[in-house]
Protein backbone atom coordinates (compact mmCIF):
# COMPACT_ATOMS: atom_id res chain seq x y z
CA UNK A 1 0.00 0.00 0.00
CA UNK A 2 1.11 3.47 -0.91
CA UNK A 3 1.08 6.22 1.82
CA UNK A 4 1.55 10.03 1.17
CA UNK A 5 3.20 11.84 4.24
CA UNK A 6 1.98 15.86 4.00
CA UNK A 7 4.46 18.02 6.22
CA UNK A 8 6.08 20.89 6.21
CA UNK A 9 8.83 20.40 8.74
CA UNK A 10 11.19 18.34 7.00
CA UNK A 11 12.86 17.16 10.26
CA UNK A 12 9.14 15.67 11.15
CA UNK A 13 8.79 14.42 7.77
CA UNK A 14 11.71 12.11 7.93
CA UNK A 15 10.59 10.66 10.82
CA UNK A 16 7.18 10.05 9.72
CA UNK A 17 8.45 8.73 6.20
CA UNK A 18 11.15 5.88 8.19
CA UNK A 19 8.06 4.67 10.40
CA UNK A 20 6.04 4.17 7.01
CA UNK A 21 8.62 2.68 5.32
CA UNK A 22 9.84 0.81 8.40
CA UNK A 23 6.09 -1.17 8.97
CA UNK A 24 6.52 -1.62 5.21
CA UNK A 25 4.55 0.37 3.14
CA UNK A 26 5.64 2.80 0.60
CA UNK A 27 6.09 6.31 0.97
CA UNK A 28 5.00 9.98 -0.97
CA UNK A 29 6.43 12.93 0.90
CA UNK A 30 5.23 16.37 -0.05
CA UNK A 31 6.12 19.55 2.26
CA UNK A 32 2.93 21.69 1.19
CA UNK A 33 -0.67 21.73 -0.03
CA UNK A 34 -0.48 21.94 -3.44
CA UNK A 35 2.63 19.80 -3.92
CA UNK A 36 -0.18 17.01 -2.08
CA UNK A 37 -2.55 17.78 -4.15
CA UNK A 38 -0.57 17.27 -7.29
CA UNK A 39 0.76 14.00 -5.72
CA UNK A 40 -3.04 13.03 -5.28
CA UNK A 41 -3.84 13.51 -8.85
CA UNK A 42 -0.58 11.32 -10.15
CA UNK A 43 -1.03 8.90 -8.01
CA UNK A 44 -4.53 7.42 -7.53
CA UNK A 45 -2.92 3.78 -6.31
CA UNK A 46 -2.32 6.17 -2.93
CA UNK A 47 -4.58 4.31 -0.41
CA UNK A 48 -3.81 6.37 2.91
CA UNK A 49 -2.53 10.25 3.54
CA UNK A 50 -1.13 11.57 7.31
CA UNK A 51 -1.78 15.40 6.31
CA UNK A 52 -0.24 18.21 8.69
CA UNK A 53 -2.90 21.00 9.76
CA UNK A 54 -0.50 23.33 9.08
CA UNK A 55 1.28 23.79 5.46
CA UNK A 56 1.83 26.18 3.01
CA UNK A 57 -0.41 26.40 -0.31
CA UNK A 58 -3.28 24.57 0.69
CA UNK A 59 -3.34 23.79 4.54
CA UNK A 60 -4.98 20.45 5.59
CA UNK A 61 -8.32 21.22 5.83
CA UNK A 62 -8.36 22.14 2.40
CA UNK A 63 -6.57 19.33 1.27
CA UNK A 64 -8.51 16.90 2.64
CA UNK A 65 -11.98 18.90 1.30
CA UNK A 66 -10.32 18.86 -2.05
CA UNK A 67 -9.58 15.42 -1.84
CA UNK A 68 -13.06 14.33 -0.86
CA UNK A 69 -14.84 16.80 -3.76
CA UNK A 70 -12.53 15.92 -6.65
CA UNK A 71 -11.60 12.32 -5.62
CA UNK A 72 -15.09 10.31 -4.78
CA UNK A 73 -14.32 7.71 -6.89
CA UNK A 74 -10.96 6.71 -5.13
CA UNK A 75 -11.66 5.73 -2.08
CA UNK A 76 -8.33 7.68 -0.07
CA UNK A 77 -8.42 7.03 4.31
CA UNK A 78 -7.65 10.91 5.40
CA UNK A 79 -5.47 10.87 9.01
CA UNK A 80 -4.74 14.82 10.02
CA UNK A 81 -2.24 14.68 12.45
CA UNK A 82 -1.95 18.16 14.20
CA UNK A 83 -1.07 20.08 17.79
CA UNK A 84 -4.63 21.32 17.49
CA UNK A 85 -6.84 19.06 20.84
CA UNK A 86 -10.14 21.54 21.02
CA UNK A 87 -12.99 20.34 20.35
CA UNK A 88 -13.81 22.46 17.48
CA UNK A 89 -10.93 21.56 15.84
CA UNK A 90 -11.95 17.68 16.25
CA UNK A 91 -15.23 18.78 14.52
CA UNK A 92 -14.08 21.02 11.33
CA UNK A 93 -11.17 18.31 10.65
CA UNK A 94 -14.17 15.95 10.35
CA UNK A 95 -16.18 18.12 8.53
CA UNK A 96 -13.79 18.43 5.90
CA UNK A 97 -13.66 14.57 5.42
CA UNK A 98 -11.19 13.95 7.55
CA UNK A 99 -11.11 9.70 8.78
CA UNK A 100 -9.16 10.17 11.75
CA UNK A 101 -7.55 12.58 14.12
CA UNK A 102 -4.30 12.22 16.07
CA UNK A 103 -2.70 14.89 18.16
CA UNK A 104 1.19 15.94 18.41
CA UNK A 105 3.55 14.56 20.13
CA UNK A 106 2.37 11.07 18.21
CA UNK A 107 3.12 7.44 19.76
CA UNK A 108 4.33 5.76 16.96
CA UNK A 109 2.54 2.70 18.09
CA UNK A 110 -0.50 4.17 18.26
CA UNK A 111 -0.29 5.59 14.64
CA UNK A 112 0.17 2.31 13.07
CA UNK A 113 -2.10 0.92 14.62
CA UNK A 114 -4.71 3.60 13.14
CA UNK A 115 -2.86 2.76 9.66
CA UNK A 116 -3.54 -0.66 9.95
CA UNK A 117 -7.39 0.06 10.75
CA UNK A 118 -7.11 2.84 7.51
CA UNK A 119 -5.74 0.15 5.82
CA UNK A 120 -8.96 -2.11 6.00
CA UNK A 121 -11.26 0.62 5.20
CA UNK A 122 -9.95 1.45 2.04
CA UNK A 123 -8.78 -2.26 0.89
CA UNK A 124 -12.65 -3.31 2.06
CA UNK A 125 -14.24 0.22 0.20
CA UNK A 126 -11.93 -0.75 -2.91
CA UNK A 127 -13.54 -3.78 -2.90
CA UNK A 128 -16.41 -2.46 -2.77
CA UNK A 129 -16.94 -0.09 -5.22
CA UNK A 130 -15.12 -2.59 -7.91
CA UNK A 131 -18.04 -4.85 -6.97
CA UNK A 132 -20.00 -1.93 -7.65
CA UNK A 133 -18.68 -1.09 -10.79
CA UNK A 134 -19.50 -4.50 -11.68
CA UNK A 135 -22.98 -4.61 -10.58
CA UNK A 136 -23.20 -1.67 -12.58
CA UNK A 137 -21.80 -3.00 -15.58
CA UNK A 138 -23.69 -6.15 -15.27
CA UNK A 139 -27.08 -4.11 -14.69
CA UNK A 140 -26.06 -2.21 -18.19
CA UNK A 141 -25.91 -5.38 -19.95
CA UNK A 142 -29.03 -6.76 -18.65
CA UNK A 143 -30.62 -3.69 -19.59
CA UNK A 144 -29.32 -3.78 -23.40
CA UNK A 145 -30.55 -7.42 -23.44
CA UNK A 146 -33.87 -6.87 -21.63
CA UNK A 147 -34.12 -3.37 -24.40
CA UNK A 148 -33.17 -6.06 -27.00
CA UNK A 149 -35.48 -8.89 -26.29
CA UNK A 150 -38.11 -6.44 -25.95
CA UNK A 151 -37.59 -5.39 -29.75
CA UNK A 152 -37.86 -8.97 -30.59
CA UNK A 153 -40.68 -9.71 -29.52
CA UNK A 154 -42.25 -6.45 -31.11
CA UNK A 155 -40.59 -8.40 -34.30
CA UNK A 156 -42.34 -11.45 -33.16
CA UNK A 157 -45.83 -10.06 -32.77
CA UNK A 158 -45.18 -7.84 -35.64
CA UNK A 159 -44.81 -11.21 -38.04
CA UNK A 160 -47.60 -13.41 -36.56
CA UNK A 161 -49.80 -10.54 -37.41
CA UNK A 162 -48.20 -10.46 -41.22
CA UNK A 163 -48.84 -13.93 -40.94
CA UNK A 164 -52.68 -13.41 -40.85
CA UNK A 165 -52.77 -10.42 -43.30
CA UNK A 166 -50.30 -12.76 -45.64
CA UNK A 167 -53.07 -15.81 -45.60
CA UNK A 168 -55.73 -12.85 -46.42
CA UNK A 169 -54.07 -11.15 -48.85
CA UNK A 170 -53.08 -14.67 -50.45
CA UNK A 171 -56.66 -15.65 -50.96
CA UNK A 172 -57.75 -11.78 -52.26
CA UNK A 173 -55.08 -12.22 -54.75
CA UNK A 174 -55.60 -15.59 -55.63
CA UNK A 175 -59.25 -15.07 -56.94
CA UNK A 176 -58.53 -12.60 -59.60
CA UNK A 177 -55.46 -13.90 -60.61
CA UNK A 178 -57.01 -17.49 -61.62
CA UNK A 179 -59.84 -15.20 -63.94
CA UNK A 180 -57.04 -13.55 -65.54
CA UNK A 181 -55.09 -17.06 -65.95
CA UNK A 182 -58.23 -18.31 -67.86
CA UNK A 183 -58.93 -15.12 -69.70
CA UNK A 184 -55.31 -15.43 -71.10
CA UNK A 185 -55.38 -19.00 -71.66
CA UNK A 186 -58.83 -18.28 -73.66
CA UNK A 187 -57.32 -15.32 -75.62
CA UNK A 188 -54.08 -17.32 -76.15
CA UNK A 189 -56.52 -20.22 -78.05
CA UNK A 190 -58.49 -17.36 -80.36
CA UNK A 191 -55.17 -16.31 -81.75
CA UNK A 192 -54.97 -18.00 -84.40
CA UNK A 193 -58.42 -16.39 -85.06
CA UNK A 194 -57.53 -12.97 -84.41
CA UNK A 195 -54.85 -13.26 -86.87
CA UNK A 196 -56.69 -14.73 -89.59
CA UNK A 197 -59.53 -12.05 -89.39
CA UNK A 198 -56.75 -9.15 -89.14
CA UNK A 199 -54.97 -10.53 -92.22
CA UNK A 200 -58.59 -10.49 -93.97
CA UNK A 201 -58.57 -7.08 -92.74
CA UNK A 202 -55.07 -6.03 -94.34
CA UNK A 203 -56.07 -7.08 -97.19
CA UNK A 204 -59.42 -5.04 -97.45
CA UNK A 205 -57.65 -1.75 -96.16
CA UNK A 206 -54.12 -1.82 -96.96
CA UNK A 207 -53.73 1.43 -95.50
CA UNK A 208 -53.77 0.27 -92.00
CA UNK A 209 -50.71 -2.32 -93.05
CA UNK A 210 -48.81 -0.69 -90.59
CA UNK A 211 -50.81 -0.90 -87.26
CA UNK A 212 -51.93 -4.23 -88.48
CA UNK A 213 -48.73 -5.66 -88.45
CA UNK A 214 -47.66 -3.98 -85.11
CA UNK A 215 -50.71 -5.56 -83.43
CA UNK A 216 -50.29 -9.12 -85.37
CA UNK A 217 -46.57 -8.65 -84.00
CA UNK A 218 -47.05 -7.53 -80.51
CA UNK A 219 -50.41 -9.57 -79.55
CA UNK A 220 -48.54 -12.99 -78.88
CA UNK A 221 -45.62 -10.63 -76.79
CA UNK A 222 -48.61 -9.23 -74.99
CA UNK A 223 -50.02 -12.46 -74.01
CA UNK A 224 -46.85 -14.22 -73.43
CA UNK A 225 -46.04 -10.77 -70.85
CA UNK A 226 -49.50 -11.44 -68.92
CA UNK A 227 -48.85 -15.37 -68.54
CA UNK A 228 -45.71 -14.27 -67.03
CA UNK A 229 -46.80 -11.59 -64.78
CA UNK A 230 -49.67 -14.38 -63.74
CA UNK A 231 -47.11 -16.55 -62.66
CA UNK A 232 -45.10 -14.07 -61.19
CA UNK A 233 -48.03 -13.37 -58.92
CA UNK A 234 -48.67 -16.94 -58.45
CA UNK A 235 -45.75 -17.78 -57.08
CA UNK A 236 -45.89 -14.73 -54.68
CA UNK A 237 -48.84 -15.97 -53.79
CA UNK A 238 -47.49 -19.44 -52.73
CA UNK A 239 -44.89 -17.85 -50.76
CA UNK A 240 -47.11 -15.61 -48.77
CA UNK A 241 -49.19 -18.90 -48.17
CA UNK A 242 -46.44 -20.93 -47.26
CA UNK A 243 -45.64 -17.88 -44.82
CA UNK A 244 -48.90 -17.72 -42.99
CA UNK A 245 -48.96 -21.71 -42.47
CA UNK A 246 -49.29 -22.87 -39.08
CA UNK A 247 -46.94 -25.36 -38.20
CA UNK A 248 -48.93 -28.02 -36.31
CA UNK A 249 -50.16 -29.00 -39.48
CA UNK A 250 -46.65 -30.58 -40.49
CA UNK A 251 -46.34 -34.77 -40.78
CA UNK A 252 -42.50 -35.84 -40.36
CA UNK A 253 -42.32 -39.17 -42.36
CA UNK A 254 -38.87 -40.89 -43.29
CA UNK A 255 -37.51 -38.96 -46.10
CA UNK A 256 -34.72 -39.76 -48.63
CA UNK A 257 -32.39 -37.06 -48.06
CA UNK A 258 -30.16 -37.61 -51.28
CA UNK A 259 -33.04 -38.08 -53.43
CA UNK A 260 -35.01 -35.11 -52.40
CA UNK A 261 -31.68 -33.80 -53.45
CA UNK A 262 -31.30 -35.29 -56.76
CA UNK A 263 -35.55 -34.34 -56.97
CA UNK A 264 -34.49 -30.71 -56.98
CA UNK A 265 -31.85 -30.50 -58.93
CA UNK A 266 -34.21 -31.89 -61.61
CA UNK A 267 -36.62 -29.48 -60.77
CA UNK A 268 -33.70 -26.82 -61.64
CA UNK A 269 -32.52 -28.91 -64.33
CA UNK A 270 -33.11 -25.35 -66.91
CA UNK A 271 -31.47 -23.23 -64.68
CA UNK A 272 -28.46 -25.48 -63.81
CA UNK A 273 -27.78 -27.31 -67.20
CA UNK A 274 -24.83 -25.87 -69.55
CA UNK A 275 -23.61 -22.94 -67.13
CA UNK A 276 -23.33 -24.64 -63.50
CA UNK A 277 -20.91 -27.41 -62.43
CA UNK A 278 -22.76 -29.30 -59.57
CA UNK A 279 -20.60 -31.23 -57.72
CA UNK A 280 -22.00 -33.91 -55.02
CA UNK A 281 -20.45 -34.48 -52.06
CA UNK A 282 -22.99 -36.91 -50.28
CA UNK A 283 -22.15 -39.05 -47.07
CA UNK A 284 -23.16 -42.29 -48.01
CA UNK A 285 -24.04 -43.34 -44.30
CA UNK A 286 -27.02 -40.75 -44.68
CA UNK A 287 -29.95 -42.68 -45.53
CA UNK A 288 -32.98 -40.73 -44.26
CA UNK A 289 -34.18 -37.95 -42.51
CA UNK A 290 -37.38 -37.27 -40.69
CA UNK A 291 -39.90 -34.50 -42.90
CA UNK A 292 -41.85 -33.54 -45.44
CA UNK A 293 -40.47 -34.53 -48.69
CA UNK A 294 -42.59 -31.60 -50.50
CA UNK A 295 -41.31 -28.87 -48.34
CA UNK A 296 -38.07 -29.89 -47.99
CA UNK A 297 -37.20 -29.94 -51.51
CA UNK A 298 -39.00 -26.61 -51.63
CA UNK A 299 -36.25 -25.54 -49.17
CA UNK A 300 -34.00 -27.32 -51.27
CA UNK A 301 -35.20 -25.76 -55.00
CA UNK A 302 -35.39 -22.13 -53.50
CA UNK A 303 -31.24 -22.29 -52.22
CA UNK A 304 -30.20 -23.71 -55.76
CA UNK A 305 -32.27 -21.15 -57.29
CA UNK A 306 -30.63 -18.60 -54.83
CA UNK A 307 -27.51 -19.88 -55.76
CA UNK A 308 -27.56 -19.67 -59.24
CA UNK A 309 -28.70 -15.93 -59.10
CA UNK A 310 -25.72 -15.02 -57.46
CA UNK A 311 -23.56 -16.54 -59.89
CA UNK A 312 -24.93 -15.06 -62.91
CA UNK A 313 -22.20 -12.66 -63.29
CA UNK A 314 -19.29 -15.28 -63.16
CA UNK A 315 -17.90 -17.64 -66.41
CA UNK A 316 -17.22 -20.37 -64.23
CA UNK A 317 -19.99 -21.40 -62.22
CA UNK A 318 -19.91 -23.86 -58.97
CA UNK A 319 -22.35 -25.24 -57.01
CA UNK A 320 -20.90 -27.75 -54.15
CA UNK A 321 -23.94 -29.57 -52.01
CA UNK A 322 -22.47 -31.86 -49.18
CA UNK A 323 -24.08 -33.81 -46.69
CA UNK A 324 -22.54 -34.78 -43.39
CA UNK A 325 -23.04 -36.99 -39.98
CA UNK A 326 -22.36 -34.39 -36.86
CA UNK A 327 -23.42 -36.87 -34.23
CA UNK A 328 -26.82 -35.99 -33.38
CA UNK A 329 -27.35 -33.66 -36.42
CA UNK A 330 -27.25 -33.80 -39.77
CA UNK A 331 -25.72 -31.41 -42.09
CA UNK A 332 -26.56 -30.46 -45.53
CA UNK A 333 -24.03 -27.37 -47.10
CA UNK A 334 -25.28 -25.52 -50.49
CA UNK A 335 -21.97 -23.95 -51.18
CA UNK A 336 -21.33 -21.50 -54.55
CA UNK A 337 -18.09 -19.26 -55.97
CA UNK A 338 -20.31 -16.14 -56.61
CA UNK A 339 -19.43 -13.00 -54.37
CA UNK A 340 -20.83 -14.45 -50.83
CA UNK A 341 -23.03 -11.90 -48.79
CA UNK A 342 -22.74 -8.63 -47.40
CA UNK A 343 -21.52 -8.89 -44.12
CA UNK A 344 -23.82 -6.07 -43.28
CA UNK A 345 -26.86 -7.96 -44.56
CA UNK A 346 -26.41 -11.34 -43.00
CA UNK A 347 -28.77 -10.64 -39.96
CA UNK A 348 -30.93 -9.49 -42.64
CA UNK A 349 -31.27 -11.73 -45.33
CA UNK A 350 -34.06 -14.29 -43.45
CA UNK A 351 -36.23 -11.22 -42.75
CA UNK A 352 -39.54 -11.32 -44.48
CA UNK A 353 -39.63 -9.26 -47.74
CA UNK A 354 -35.86 -8.33 -47.39
CA UNK A 355 -34.13 -9.43 -50.64
CA UNK A 356 -30.43 -8.72 -52.59
CA UNK A 357 -31.86 -9.19 -55.71
CA UNK A 358 -32.76 -6.51 -58.04
CA UNK A 359 -36.14 -5.39 -57.91
CA UNK A 360 -38.65 -7.26 -59.95
CA UNK A 361 -36.26 -10.32 -59.67
CA UNK A 362 -37.02 -11.37 -56.16
CA UNK A 363 -39.80 -11.18 -53.65
CA UNK A 364 -37.83 -11.59 -50.36
CA UNK A 365 -39.91 -14.15 -49.43
CA UNK A 366 -38.05 -17.19 -50.24
CA UNK A 367 -35.76 -17.13 -47.49
CA UNK A 368 -37.98 -15.91 -44.66
CA UNK A 369 -40.31 -19.25 -45.78
CA UNK A 370 -37.47 -21.79 -46.10
CA UNK A 371 -36.42 -20.66 -42.91
CA UNK A 372 -39.70 -21.32 -41.56
CA UNK A 373 -39.73 -24.82 -42.97
CA UNK A 374 -36.61 -25.31 -41.65
CA UNK A 375 -37.47 -24.39 -38.64
CA UNK A 376 -40.76 -26.88 -38.37
CA UNK A 377 -38.60 -29.89 -39.32
CA UNK A 378 -37.07 -28.73 -35.66
CA UNK A 379 -33.51 -27.79 -37.58
CA UNK A 380 -31.56 -24.41 -38.54
CA UNK A 381 -30.78 -22.84 -41.25
CA UNK A 382 -28.05 -20.00 -41.72
CA UNK A 383 -25.54 -18.67 -43.56
CA UNK A 384 -22.00 -18.14 -44.01
CA UNK A 385 -19.02 -16.36 -46.57
CA UNK A 386 -16.34 -18.57 -47.32
CA UNK A 387 -12.83 -18.28 -47.47
CA UNK A 388 -12.96 -18.56 -51.29
CA UNK A 389 -15.47 -15.52 -51.20
CA UNK A 390 -18.21 -17.22 -51.86
CA UNK A 391 -21.50 -17.98 -49.87
CA UNK A 392 -22.34 -21.41 -47.64
CA UNK A 393 -26.16 -21.52 -46.96
CA UNK A 394 -26.05 -24.33 -44.22
CA UNK A 395 -29.31 -26.90 -42.77
CA UNK A 396 -29.04 -28.73 -39.95
CA UNK A 397 -31.95 -31.52 -39.51
CA UNK A 398 -32.08 -33.87 -36.39
CA UNK A 399 -30.55 -37.18 -37.07
CA UNK A 400 -33.47 -39.59 -36.98
CA UNK A 401 -30.72 -42.54 -35.43
CA UNK A 402 -29.94 -40.33 -32.90
CA UNK A 403 -33.46 -39.62 -31.41
CA UNK A 404 -35.09 -41.23 -28.82
CA UNK A 405 -37.79 -44.01 -29.87
CA UNK A 406 -40.89 -44.05 -27.97
CA UNK A 407 -40.73 -46.29 -25.07
CA UNK A 408 -36.73 -45.70 -24.93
Amino acid sequence: MKILVAEDDRVSCGILERYVLKWGYECQTAVDGNQAWQYMQDNPDIALAIIDWHMPGLNGIELCKKIRQNMADNPTHLILLTGRKEKKDVLTAFAAGVDDFITKPFDPLELHSRIKVGQRLVESNRKLLDQNQKLAHYAKEMETLAEERARMLVHSDRLATLGVLAAGIAHEINNPTTFISGNTQTLERCLPTIEKGLNCLLAEQPEKTKRINLILEDLPKMTQGIRSGVKRIATIVNHLKSFSRKSDSLDLVPVDLHQSLENSLLLCNNRLKHSVSVIREFDTNIEIVMGDAQRLEQVFVNLIVNATDAMSDLNKKQLRITTTIEDERIRICFIDNGPGVPEDKIEQIFQPFYTTKDPGKGTGLGLAVSDGIVTEHKGALTVRNTDAGGACFSIVLPNPKKQPTLGS
